[in-house]
């Protein structure tokens, strides 16, 4: 069996799979969702967390980008004499800022927020999640092993434009879809007092058109996709990229369970969303096998 094929066998499962549940969900999308339907459900803490902790989860491959060009630049454009005479104040100055603007980041679903103090508590938890993380990545990339990958130009331009583009791509077709199906939450269709009536993703209508009529595809499973980009730095896919592949499906379907049942999204809002997320990761690691970039890659220094 030609083995182009069996590389793909994978994506191609998780395709179909996600595909039958968006096609099982086109038709009990209401059903589902009313399981959900209960007082105090906007309380729930796990939704309420995945409201929060899932809006800035792009600040990660965003962190994991800036720290790779940093260390490309500083490893692979700049000479070791030069590196040896940066002030180390300066570092430090450009990290601080680095580690203000996403934190400031993280910060985005509470400035939004209609109940500060209970979202304010869930928020200083999922900044301290993130703080952890930045710091991990951090020490990750400027460990002495790491250092010698960028000296050797193991990390390159092109991997990282790819991670940009990637991201990109995924959450602006998903912001677009958004605009184009303008299909109604399930808080604002499913409850008792609701002031909208249930609306299909097929059924498109511009009757009561809304910006906020923002439930098809999903913008925190879409976000959430973004942490696949990471998996692009890896050359191989040894037991560490399988590990981390698990770690990072299991953060998208807690998202997109959290998403349902804080009734925000349908299932075929978040299927919808990683169905996207899958072609384009296909499409990302494609364009990755070809040295487009190759003229761009700078010399090894000393």
């Amino acid at each position: 069996m030609n083995k182009t094929f069996l590389k793909h066998i994978p994506v191609m499962v998780i395709l179909t799979s996600l595909i039958t549940i968006f096609l099982v969900g086109t038709f009990f999308d209401k059903q589902f969702s009313e399981l959900f339907v209960r007082d105090g459900y906007e309380k729930n803490f796990f939704g309420v967390f995945v409201d929060i902790f899932g809006v800035p989860i792009f600040t990660i491959p965003l962190m994991v980008i800036v720290t790779v060009l940093y260390n490309w630049f500083l490893f692979s454009k700049i000479k070791p004499k030069t590196r040896d005479r940066i002030q180390r104040w300066k570092l430090i100055t450009f990290w601080l800022i680095v580690f203000i603007a996403l934190t400031l980041m993280t910060s985005i679903p509470v400035m939004r927020s209609h109940n500060p103090n209970y979202y304010l508590l869930i928020w200083v938890f999922s900044t301290l999640i993130y703080w952890t993380l930045f710091g991990y990545i951090f020490w990750f990339f400027n460990k002495k092993d790491q250092r010698q990958k960028f000296i050797n130009q193991e990390y390159n331009l092109q991997t990282l434009l790819v991670m940009v583009i990637f991201c990109v791509g995924v959450y602006f077709t998903v912001f677009i879809l958004k605009i184009i199906f303008n299909r109604p939450r399930p808080d604002a269709t499913l409850l008792p007092n609701a002031v909208k009536e249930y609306q299909a993703w097929w059924n498109i209508s511009y009757q009561n058109f809304s910006l906020k009529n923002e439930s098809f595809p999903s913008g925190h499973v879409g976000i959430a996709m973004s942490l696949l980009s990471i998996l692009f730095l890896f050359k191989n896919k040894n037991w560490k990229w399988w590990t981390l592949t698990t770690i990072i499906s299991l953060v998208i379907l807690l998202i997109a369970f959290g998403r349902i049942i804080f009734l925000k999204h349908f299932i075929t809002d978040v299927t919808m969303s990683m169905i996207l997320g899958v072609l384009f990761y296909a499409g990302a690691a494609r364009m990755l096998k070809k040295n487009w970039l190759k003229k761009w890659e700078v010399t090894k220094h000393g």
